[in-house]
């Protein structure tokens, strides 16, 4: 029986990783800070480490979300992951893999600058013509 148990408790941890590998991620963003072109996303934190969060679609009621096992860690819910919702409840909650995947929260654009143009101003208004050039 102790066996039986012990394979169970592996089983629903490697299940867990594998739905953590599907979901969105939140790099360096805060509880509930937009993360999709989705406005209805938002970051949740993941119970079991702060620095870690999941972008997840913010609609779904909290009464139809079920609370973590004792170790805050846990959920014993196929598909599920234990975050940190404070908005529904002090306590980890079990939230739905499905509602943090790129299909529900799309990526939003990156923009970024390029490193080596260097915006210094010179020239900034500057109009190009084919025979001479004016700042």
């Amino acid at each position: 029986m102790m066996h039986a148990t012990s394979y169970v408790v592996l089983l629903l941890v490697a299940l867990s990783f594998a739905d953590r590998a599907r979901a969105r991620v939140c790099e360096g963003a805060l509880q509930y800070d937009r993360c999709s072109l989705n406005t209805a996303c938002g970051c949740l934190p993941l119970s079991s480490n702060d620095n870690n969060a999941i972008c997840a679609y913010l609609g779904i009621g909290c009464s139809e979300l079920n609370s973590c096992a004792m170790d805050n860690q846990t959920c014993f819910e196929p598909n599920h992951v234990c975050v940190k919702h404070t908005r529904c409840h002090n306590r980890p909650l079990c939230y739905p893999i499905d509602m943090a995947t790129h299909d529900m929260c799309p990526t939003m654009p990156i923009t970024t600058t390029s490193p080596w143009i260097i915006d210094d101003g010179i020239c900034a208004s500057a109009i190009w013509n084919l025979y001479r050039w004016q700042c």
